[in-house]
């Protein structure tokens, strides 16, 4: 009693896809898996799979949204034609030439139809966001008939929805892409992006670069990219680890170093900074960023000094070690004018360079530097 008492007749159900009357084939082929002779009739699944694609890509307004996700439904009846074929005879329909197109051959047309609609449309004049958003829908589809095997379909609809910034959408395609066994720099690259930049979901962009370490183990940037994933969740003392392990492997980089000094500098490890500014001095000694740095540090010194001397009385004692504070404040001072000089050569009119060089100078007792420095800061505007 749960089935329909007329057998739906599938033979007149393809009769009427091929002569373009869809709903009437729709009617007959929906009823098949509730009669005892078609639901477990593999042609009969074929034919509704093959209705539904017709469905999904025909240009009739008639026919659009009769059914809901057309194309799910058809995949799910060539799966369940496939299931119970056991004799593996495969299935096909006779072309107007009155040759044979086999299912596996038709699902490559459709593959194609969408893979190369998608690129018609974002590859079109004067393109609009719908225009790639529609795009991205047609590669979707290209997906889903391609299964696993796919690169192509998910991938460029990640790329088209990261196009109009649609990043939730972008981000799930990469990540499809890869779950599918394609290793993908790019793919990895953009998630990152996407998860790390506009999302800030550091946790994830975490997991992301472990991933993408295993498959790319000689990509460079990726442990960098670890490590300001690993500061930005306030694991600084994991990201200094991290560090230290790939200056020691890796030794020539002075970014890398400078990275390492300021994260030093965050955790107010003053002394392993400065080593780690040195260290990468000693690889690029015009390196604008440590010079500076290195610079303010050893600047920071002298001025912690004053701090001391301020505190002091008047005492006879109190002036002696003035004069004691006075002196370390100097050799303070001139231990930090190479670096203030050598940023200066990046930014000779930078203002917070020159009034620095300017104050070191005064302080150490090199009086016609300091007014050299006086001159060129009025002459830029800095002075009244």
């Amino acid at each position: 009693m749960a089935y329909s008492q007329k057998k739906p007749n599938i033979g007149k159900a393809e009769r009427e896809r091929n002569n373009g009357n869809l709903l009437e084939a729709k009617e007959i082929l929906d009823e098949i898996g509730n009669h005892p002779k078609t639901k477990d009739d593999g042609k009969a699944w074929y034919y509704k799979g093959l209705l539904y694609v017709a469905l999904d890509t025909t240009t009739n307004p008639k026919f659009k949204g009769v059914a809901m996700n057309p194309l799910k439904t058809a995949l799910e009846a060539f799966k369940k034609a496939d299931e119970l074929d056991e004799k593996e005879k495969g299935y096909f329909i006779m072309d107007p030439m009155g040759l044979p197109t086999t299912k596996e051959l038709q699902l490559e047309m459709l593959y194609g139809h969408y893979i190369n609609g998608g690129a018609e449309k974002f590859s079109k004049e004067n393109r609009t966001d719908e225009d790639v958003k529609s795009a991205a829908e047609y590669f979707d589809k290209g997906a889903m008939v391609g299964g696993r095997l796919d690169s192509l379909g998910s991938y460029y609809a990640a790329v088209a929805y990261q196009t109009i910034e649609i990043y939730d959408e972008a981000s799930a395609r990469f990540q499809k892409h890869l779950s599918n066994g394609f290793a993908d720099e790019d793919a990895y690259n953009s998630i990152l992006y996407i998860e790390g930049t506009v999302k800030k979901d550091h946790e994830k962009a975490l997991k992301i670069v472990r991933d993408a370490m295993k498959d790319f183990p000689n990509n460079t940037e990726y442990p960098v990219y670890e490590i300001e994933f690993l500061r930005n969740l306030g694991r600084v003392d994991e990201a200094i680890k991290q560090m230290e392990v790939i200056a020691k492997e890796d030794g020539k980089d002075p970014i890398l170093f400078t990275r390492l000094a300021l994260t030093y500098e965050e955790v107010d490890d003053i002394e392993k900074a400065k080593e780690a500014y040195k260290a990468a001095l000693e690889i690029d000694p015009n390196l604008y960023v440590a010079n500076y740095n290195m610079g303010a540090l050893i600047f920071n010194d002298a001025l912690n000094i004053n701090k001391d001397i301020a505190e002091l009385g008047n005492t006879r004692a109190d002036k002696a070690k003035e004069q004691e504070l006075i002196k370390e404040r100097k050799v303070f001072l001139l231990d930090a004018v190479p670096y203030w000089e050598k940023a200066r050569e990046s930014e000779p009119e930078d203002q917070g360079i020159l009034e620095t060089l300017e104050y070191i100078y005064y302080f150490s007792d090199q009086q016609k530097k300091a007014e050299e420095i006086g001159k060129k800061l009025e002459a830029l505007g800095y002075k009244d």
